[in-house]
């Protein structure tokens, strides 16, 4: 009887308690910036009892044209305003570019395509680009990931922005399997870079052999 009763109150719990998520995203341009909060009601009943998300706007006030991104495990905390948001989107950007945290990484989004990185991020309100901000030094991101993946033909959706010998490239890893003077079977895995800067395109096999012999046959 006692368990009865526990498990009726427990489903009575879960079927008419809801519960309130806030998610929060800042809009970012060059004029202000404006933080909206939407309480989302989730809950097995919300959707029968018609809960509309509410939306809260506030402009926040900022003097810093630099601003710093820091990611916490799905949060990002920006610097200068002191807030701490679920997604960052720049208005002024043409690519419609947005940043998000994932696991202590930042990923970035543009369009279609998104890189994610462990980069320290900076976004300039001046002129709604992204930048790597390091050792007291801001980079500029010319491409964002949806211009690199644009430049390759089989691309994954989601690339790896790093710094390789200091320089900013977008980075992805495919496997190809491959047959030593068509006989032997060669499995490599292509690493390909593509530079931030000015968009060129470098890839690199695992297997020495099979390199040199391309280089060889070229």
């Amino acid at each position: 009887m006692k368990i009865k009763i526990i498990l009726f109150v427990i489903f009575f719990l879960i079927s008419s308690v809801n519960t309130v998520l806030a998610k929060t995203t800042l809009y970012l341009d060059k004029d202000k910036a404006v933080l909206t909060s939407e309480q989302d009601v989730l809950g097995i009943n919300s959707e029968n009892q018609g809960i509309e998300p509410a939306t809260q706007k506030t402009t926040v006030e900022t003097v810093d044209e630099l601003l710093s991104i820091i990611p916490t495990k799905n949060k990002l905390t920006i610097s200068s305003i002191g807030a701490q948001v679920d997604k960052l989107v720049i208005v002024e950007n043409e690519e419609n570019a947005q940043l998000e945290s994932e696991n202590g990484l930042i990923v970035i989004t543009s369009n279609d395509s998104q890189a994610e990185t462990s980069l320290p991020i900076a976004v300039k309100r001046e002129d709604g680009k992204i930048y790597v901000s390091k050792n007291d030094s801001a980079r500029v991101l010319n491409l964002l990931p949806s211009d690199a993946r644009k430049l390759i033909e089989d691309a994954p959706v989601r690339l790896i922005l790093k710094e390789n010998n200091a320089q900013l490239v977008y980075e992805y890893t495919k496997e190809e399997n491959n047959k030593l003077f068509g006989l032997i079977p060669l499995n490599t895995k292509i690493t390909t870079t593509i530079s931030t800067q000015t968009g060129e395109v470098h890839s690199q096999s695992s297997s020495w052999i099979f390199d040199f012999l391309k280089k060889l046959l070229a």
